[in-house]
C-alpha cells in the first residue's frame, strides 16, 4: 500500500486561516468565552481536515479519506479516466490543482495528490486501461 498525502493550496489555505485566527483574535479580544471555544474547535476540526486527507492505493483499490467526512473506495479496475481539474466543487481535494477521477458509470471524485506524477504511474501500473 502507498499513501499520497494531498497536495495544499496556500492560495485555499490563507484566505481560511486568516479569517479564523482573526475571528478567534477579536473574540478573545471581547471575552466572549463560548464563542471562543466555538472557534477554537473549528480550528482544530480544519487543521483535522487538512492533517487527515490523503489517498491510499492498495493492490486492488484506490482508498481516498479526508478526517471521518470523506471515506472513498474505488476499485482501481474501475476506474476509466485522470484527468486534470481547477473545479472549485467541494471535495477531498486540499488543492486547486486537482484531478478528476471518473469510475464506474457514472461516478468522478476530484482529488489533488502530492506527488501527481508517482500517483498516477502507480495507478497505470495496476489499470494500464486508464485515460490520462
Amino acid at each position: 500500500m502507498k499513501t499520497y498525502k494531498s497536495e495544499i493550496s496556500w492560495g485555499m489555505a490563507a484566505p481560511l486561516t486568516l479569517v479564523l485566527l482573526g475571528s478567534l483574535v477579536m473574540t478573545i479580544m471581547v471575552k466572549s468565552w463560548p464563542i471562543i471555544l466555538v472557534m477554537m474547535l473549528t480550528c482544530v476540526f480544519v487543521f483535522h481536515i487538512y492533517a487527515s486527507t490523503f489517498y491510499r492505493i492498495s493492490e486492488t483499490n484506490l482508498i481516498i479519506k479526508s478526517s471521518f467526512l470523506v471515506n472513498i473506495d474505488i476499485p482501481i479496475t474501475s476506474i476509466k479516466s485522470i484527468i486534470p481539474s481547477r473545479s472549485l466543487l467541494s471535495s477531498p481535494a486540499l488543492s486547486l490543482d486537482r484531478l478528476e477521477v471518473s469510475y464506474g458509470k457514472y461516478g468522478s471524485v476530484l482529488i489533488s495528490p502530492k506527488d501527481r506524477a508517482l500517483f498516477l504511474a502507480d495507478l497505470k501500473e495496476i489499470n494500464p486501461e486508464i485515460k490520462m
